[in-house]
């Protein structure tokens, strides 16, 4: 049983208010990171995405790039502060990605982190169901 308990833990995934969610690989310390199903549905179709620069350091809560969708255009923030080690650069032509898959193949990208409490102050499943029915 504890050896089930320690494989849940290296790999969780969490939400923010924002909608976006979070995998985080405990292990390795880095994120993926995307829009969750709940806010594309809200966007409509994804026309374009801004994505952030390759190998830079942000801060959460930093605009790291743009969604340009047919209702609204919104800002992409850091969920986390660390450095972007890994673009999903299928997104520049196959934006719509984020609409068909965005809990998988439309993920935007990946954090080494500096900070994991971070991560585990943000939402599990259950509680970002319980958000957004709100």
């Amino acid at each position: 049983m504890l050896f089930r308990a320690r494989i849940l833990r290296l790999y969780s995934t969490y939400y923010t208010k924002t909608h976006q969610w979070v995998y985080f690989n405990y292990e390795e310390r880095e994120v993926q990171v995307g829009i969750t199903n709940y806010l594309q549905s809200k966007l409509g179709r994804v026309e374009n995405i801004d994505l952030p620069e390759l190998n830079s350091a942000y801060s959460q809560g930093d605009v790291i790039g743009v969604i340009k969708a047919q209702n609204q255009t919104v800002n992409f923030l850091s969920p986390v502060t660390g450095e972007t080690i890994q673009l999903n650069t299928t997104l520049n032509t196959q934006p719509e990605l984020l609409n068909s898959s965005p809990e998988e193949k439309g993920w935007v990208c990946r954090f080494a982190i500096d900070n994991p409490t971070e991560v585990e102050k943000m939402m599990d499943k259950e509680a970002y169901e319980k958000y957004i029915q709100e």
